[in-house]
């Protein structure tokens, strides 16, 4: 079995009585297009639509942190096709996670990579990607954090996942693993 963090490794072995020694952790090969795109004050919410997600605690911390010079967005209800996602992403500045459940979280790493800043829960996977500085423990602290975040201009960085990521996860986003069975072989 392949999983792509300990998170999901842990709640296969909890929840499903999976041998440890059956479940190998290969991050997700999350890649993006390579986007010039100005940055702009655009809070996104880059998830499905969907209840395990919290889309509308997404606006409700909208809703109580009106501001006029940010727009908050969430990516289904905007975009058509993924490169309208990607365009999307490339110009927002802030990336927010609800999640109630979430393994690795590929919406948020493509929002990381396409440069922005990550706010993500002190729980699920994210505890052991994201350093401790992006992930809030409830909705105050997201409010504190998102407000922190809207007022400080973080300076482009052509390495954004060192940035955001812990190094171990960081080190691994975009690697393209050609042969999958050679490399478990060798696990």
């Amino acid at each position: 079995i392949v999983v792509a963090s300990n998170f999901h490794k842990n709640l296969l072995i909890s929840e499903r009585n999976v041998p440890t020694d059956k479940i190998h952790i290969i991050p997700w090969n999350v890649t993006v297009p390579e986007l010039a795109i100005k940055k702009e004050n655009i809070v996104v919410f880059p998830h499905r639509l969907d209840v395990e997600k919290q889309p509308e605690l997404f606006l409700q911390v909208a809703d109580k942190l009106r501001n006029p010079d940010w727009q908050w967005v969430r990516t289904k209800d905007e975009c058509k096709t993924k490169q309208e996602y990607y365009n999307l992403l490339a110009k927002s500045k802030i990336s927010v996670s609800c999640a109630l459940q979430e393994t690795f979280g590929i919406a948020m790493m493509e929002s990381v990579l396409l440069g922005c800043i990550p706010l993500v829960p002190d729980s699920l996977c994210y505890k052991e990607m994201y350093k401790d500085q992006y992930r809030y423990k409830d909705v105050d602290d997201l409010k504190e954090k998102l407000e922190f975040w809207m007022n400080t201009n973080l300076a482009p960085n052509k390495d954004p996942a060192s940035l955001f990521l812990k190094p171990a996860i960081a080190n691994q986003i975009g690697r393209f693993y050609p042969d999958l069975f050679s490399l478990l072989k060798t696990v």
